[in-house]
Formats: structure tokens, sequence, C-alpha cells
């Protein structure tokens, strides 16, 4: 993975997850991001908004998120 996806990933992280504003998911995904989950398939931004959302509900609520260094290592983002 290069240093730009990498540094995509921390901030997604950081900035996404960790401060739970999902007002960031519009300059991470595109308007038809679907991400395919068991039994469930999340198209569009506001569904993964949604998703998201369902994250930080209890018991999560209080979760945080970090990125070992060698974690990313050999992922692939698109």
């Amino acid at each position: 993975m290069s240093q730009q996806n990498k540094a995509i990933v921390r901030r997604w992280l950081e900035q996404v997850i960790n401060t739970k504003n999902v007002d960031l998911i519009d300059e991470f995904l595109a308007s038809d991001h679907r991400l395919h989950r068991p039994g469930q398939e999340v198209t569009g931004i506001a569904e993964a908004k949604e998703l998201v959302r369902l994250y930080f509900a209890p018991p999560n609520s209080g979760l945080l998120l970090t990125c070992s260094p060698g974690l990313l290592q050999g992922v692939l983002a698109a």
C-alpha cells in the first residue's frame, strides 16, 4: 500500500471513526459506494453514514481505533 493510501486509512480512523464525525464520510467515499457484508449490502453515502452511526451506538460509543505501523502492509485500498 502506498504511503498516500496509508495516510487515507489513518485519517479515516482518526477523523471519522475516533471523532465520530460522519459528515467527513463524504470526503472518503464515492456516491455509488458499495460495501458487501454477510447478509447485507450498504449502498451509497447515506447508508454508509447510518452504518457508522450504528457502529458508534452503545456499547461501542467509547471505542477508539488505532493503526499499528505494520498493520497496513500488504493491504489494498481503492
